[in-house]
C-alpha cells in the first residue's frame, strides 16, 4: 500500500513539473517562441506630464504591428520597418513601471520584454502661513526661468544598403537620431549634403522629422544616387541636420557615413537617342533639316565631338553648311540636339530611306569612332516627262497590193505631263549613233515594205506641249512589189533632247495591211452586141491559175441590170489549183429595151484567210425582136406521118418475161 502511495505522489509531481515547469521558465525567460520579438526599448525612462516618443527595436514588426503598455493601452505607433517601431508616450501616464508589449493584430502575434519607467517631476513644497499674520496681498507670480541648454542631435547605429556600390547605383542610408541635449529639438530636417557626390534619389533631398526630446531617438531613412565621377575607394555620405529649440534658437550639424565605392572602367558610349526630319516627308532636290539629339551613355567624358552626316549609301547631300557639326565635350549622361540642314538627293528613292552618321571624338588620348543609321522619309515624285503617242493614222486605200501607191496620214500627240522640245519624226526605224558623235543623230533604217515618196521621211515636228501637243503628218509612200501577203509595221521614231542632253527616242508603228492578188489569166465569153428581149442568153467566164499558189474558191453569183437571171444564179467553185483551169456559167433574159449589165463576182478566201472577190462586168444592148413572118396561103400544110402500131409479141417473147418473172428479174 506504501508502494502505492508513493507511485502516485511521484506521477503527481511529474505532472506539475510538464505542465507548469515550462510556463514558469518562459515567462521568468521573457522568452517568447513567436516570430515577433522586442530587444530593446529607447529611452528607458520618461516624465510624466511631458510624455515623449520611444523606439522599440527588435524584429518580424508590420504595417500593422502596435506597441501597448501593460495596464494604460495601446500607443499611436509609426511603423518604420521590420526591425524598428516609433511609439507616442502621452504625457497622462502615471508614474511607475510598465511593460512595452507588441501585437500584431491580422497574425495574432506579441512580444513583450524590457520596461518603461515613468517618473513623476520634482513638486514644490507649500510653506503654511502663519495664522495670526494677516493675508499678504497676492502679487504675480514670475514665470521660472528656463533652465540653460540646448537640444543636440548626434547620430548613431546606422546601416548603409548596400556597403559597396559602383557610380550611378542608388543607395539607402538608415541611422538612428538620437537628442543628447537637455531641450527637445523642434523642426528637425535631414537632408543631403549639396556639395556632396550623392545625388537625391527620386527628387526626395530632405525629410522632415518629428520633435525629439532630450534622451529620445528617431530612426530615418535617406536614399541618394551615387555620382558618376566618384573616386574608387572609402567614400563619404554626408547629411546635414537643422533643428530649432522653444526659444527660437537654430542650430545645425552633420552626420557623416563611409560607403565603399568599387573602381569602374571610365568608358564613352555615343548614341543617337533621337531623331526628326522637317519637312516629313522631304522631296528629293529639296533642303530638310534633320534634327539628332546625342548622348553619352557612358562612364567617361567623350572629347571633341564631332558628327558628320554623309555617306556613299545615303540620300542626303552636303548643304549650306557643309556635312560635319563640332558638338565639343559630352559629358557622362550629358545630351546635346544638332540641327542639320541638308540637301535630299535628286535621285532618292520613295519611302523610307537608310542615311548613315558617324560620330568622333577622344576618349582620354585615343580616337574613337561610332557609327549609326537614321531613317529619313523620301515623299513620292513624280518625275515631268513627255509621253508621245500615235494618236490616229489612216491610209487612203482599204487595201494594199504589191506596187500599190497610197497616202499616210498620221497625227502624234503629247500625253505627257511635261513638254517634248525638237522633235523629230522619221519614218523608218533609227539606231544609236555608235560612231563617237553627239546630238541626236543615228543611223535610219526605213522600211524594206513600204518606201516614202517626194522626202526623205524625216519632219521636224518641234514642240510639243504636256497633254495639248499634238502634230498631223502626211507622207506618200509605195509598196514593194515582192511584198507577200500579211500585216506589216511601219516604224514611225520620235527624237528630242532628254533633260540631261542626250537623245531620247520613241519607236511608234503603223500596221499596215498587204494582200497579193489570185494570180487568173481569164477567156471571158463576151456578149453579142445586141440581144432581144425576152431571149436566154447564156454568159460565162472561164480562166487559168497562172500563180504559185492553191486558190481557195468559193461561189460565183451573177447579177444583172435590165434582165433577170435564170438558173443557175449561183455556182460553187472549190480550190483550184496552181495550172488548173476554172470556169462558171449562168443565163440571163433581158426585160426591157436598153443596156443590160451583167456582174459575174467570183468569191474567194485571200492569203490572210479574210473574204475577198473579184467583178468582171459584160454589157449588151436589148432590143425588141422582129416580127414573125405572114403564113403563106398557097404554101402546103405539112402532113405528120402516122404512127405504126407495136407488133404482136412472139411466144418466145412471152416465154423470156414468164422466165425473168420467175427469178424476180422483170416482169
Amino acid at each position: 500500500m506504501h508502494k502505492h502511495r508513493r507511485l502516485l505522489i511521484l506521477a503527481a509531481i511529474t505532472t506539475f513539473l510538464v505542465m507548469v515547469w515550462p510556463a514558469a521558465y518562459a515567462q521568468d525567460t521573457h522568452q517568447d517562441p513567436r516570430t515577433t520579438a522586442v530587444r530593446r526599448v529607447e529611452p528607458r525612462s520618461l516624465q510624466t506630464g511631458i510624455g515623449g516618443t520611444i523606439s522599440v527595436y527588435g524584429s518580424g514588426f508590420t504595417g500593422d504591428s502596435v506597441v501597448r503598455l501593460k495596464g494604460i493601452g495601446l500607443l499611436s505607433t509609426t511603423f518604420v520597418n521590420a526591425q524598428a517601431l516609433m511609439a507616442v508616450v502621452p504625457g497622462s501616464v502615471p508614474p511607475g513601471e510598465y511593460t512595452v508589449e507588441v501585437r500584431d493584430p491580422v497574425s495574432g502575434d506579441s512580444a513583450w520584454d524590457r520596461t518603461l519607467l515613468i517618473t513623476a517631476g520634482p513638486q514644490p513644497t507649500p510653506e503654511p502661513l502663519p495664522t495670526s499674520a494677516p493675508i499678504p496681498t497676492q502679487e504675480p507670480v514670475p514665470l521660472p526661468t528656463p533652465l540653460p541648454g540646448e537640444p543636440r542631435l548626434t547620430a548613431r547605429s546606422y546601416n548603409v544598403t548596400p556597403g559597396v556600390i559602383r557610380p550611378g547605383e542608388g543607395l539607402a542610408v538608415t541611422f538612428e537620431l538620437y537628442n543628447q541635449g537637455n531641450r527637445t529639438a523642434q523642426s528637425v530636417v535631414a537632408r543631403l549634403d549639396p556639395a556632396g557626390k550623392f545625388l537625391p534619389n527620386g527628387g526626395l533631398a530632405a525629410l522632415t522629422l518629428p520633435d525629439i526630446p532630450p534622451g529620445g531617438t528617431f530612426l530615418v531613412t535617406l536614399t541618394a544616387i551615387a555620382a558618376l565621377d566618384l573616386t574608387s575607394g572609402p567614400n563619404v555620405v554626408s547629411i546635414a541636420l537643422t533643428y530649432r529649440d522653444f526659444d527660437g534658437n537654430n542650430y545645425d550639424s552633420t552626420a557623416t557615413f563611409s560607403v565603399t565605392v568599387e573602381a569602374t572602367t571610365q568608358a564613352t558610349q555615343l548614341v543617337a537617342s533621337g531623331t526628326s526630319t522637317t519637312p516629313n516627308p522631304a522631296r528629293p532636290g529639296d533642303s530638310v533639316s534633320v534634327e539628332l539629339t546625342i548622348t553619352n551613355t557612358g562612364t567617361g567624358v567623350a572629347r571633341q565631338t564631332l558628327l558628320r552626316l554623309t555617306g556613299t549609301d545615303g540620300v542626303l547631300l552636303a548643304g549650306a553648311q557643309g556635312d560635319s557639326f563640332p558638338i565639343g565635350d559630352l559629358q557622362p549622361g550629358e545630351s546635346i540636339t544638332v540641327t542639320a540642314d541638308m540637301i535630299v538627293r535628286t535621285d532618292a528613292k520613295a519611302g523610307p530611306q537608310p542615311q548613315p552618321y558617324t560620330l568622333t571624338y577622344l576618349q582620354g588620348t585615343e580616337a574613337k569612332e561610332t557609327t549609326g543609321t537614321l531613317t529619313l522619309n523620301v515623299a513620292q515624285v513624280e518625275a515631268r516627262a513627255p509621253l508621245l503617242l500615235l494618236d490616229s493614222y489612216q491610209i487612203d486605200a482599204e487595201r494594199l497590193a504589191p506596187g500599190d501607191r497610197f497616202t499616210l496620214t498620221a497625227t502624234i500627240k503629247n500625253v505627257g505631263n511635261g513638254a517634248a522640245d525638237n522633235v523629230l519624226l522619221t519614218f523608218g526605224a533609227v539606231t544609236e549613233d555608235t560612231s563617237g558623235g553627239s546630238g541626236s543623230g543615228g543611223t535610219t533604217t526605213t522600211s524594206s515594205t513600204f518606201a516614202p515618196l517626194d522626202t526623205g521621211g524625216s519632219f521636224f515636228v518641234g514642240t510639243l506641249e504636256a497633254g495639248v501637243g499634238q502634230a498631223t503628218l502626211i507622207q506618200p509612200f509605195i509598196v514593194s512589189g515582192s511584198a507577200k501577203s500579211g500585216i506589216y509595221s511601219l516604224p514611225i521614231t520620235l527624237t528630242y533632247p532628254g533633260a540631261d542632253g542626250e537623245p531620247v527616242r520613241t519607236n511608234l508603228s503603223a500596221s499596215l495591211i498587204v494582200v497579193v492578188p489570185p494570180a487568173l489569166q481569164f477567156n471571158d465569153t463576151p456578149l453579142p452586141p445586141e440581144t432581144y428581149i425576152g431571149e436566154p442568153l447564156p454568159v460565162g467566164v472561164s480562166f487559168t491559175n497562172i500563180g504559185s499558189s492553191e486558190i481557195n474558191f468559193r461561189a460565183v453569183e451573177f447579177t444583172a441590170e435590165n434582165a433577170e437571171v435564170m438558173d443557175p444564179a449561183s455556182t460553187f467553185l472549190g480550190k483550184l489549183a496552181a495550172g488548173d483551169e476554172g470556169s462558171a456559167f449562168g443565163t440571163v433574159m433581158p426585160t426591157a429595151p436598153g443596156p443590160v449589165t451583167v456582174t459575174v463576182t467570183i468569191n474567194y478566201i485571200d492569203e490572210i484567210n479574210q473574204p475577198n472577190a473579184i467583178v468582171k462586168t459584160f454589157t449588151t444592148t436589148a432590143v425588141e425582136a422582129p416580127p414573125m413572118p405572114p403564113i403563106d396561103p398557097d404554101f402546103p400544110p405539112i402532113e405528120e406521118p402516122t404512127p405504126e402500131p407495136p407488133p404482136e409479141p412472139t411466144f418466145a417473147d412471152m416465154l423470156g418475161r414468164f422466165l425473168l418473172g420467175v427469178l424476180g428479174l422483170g416482169s
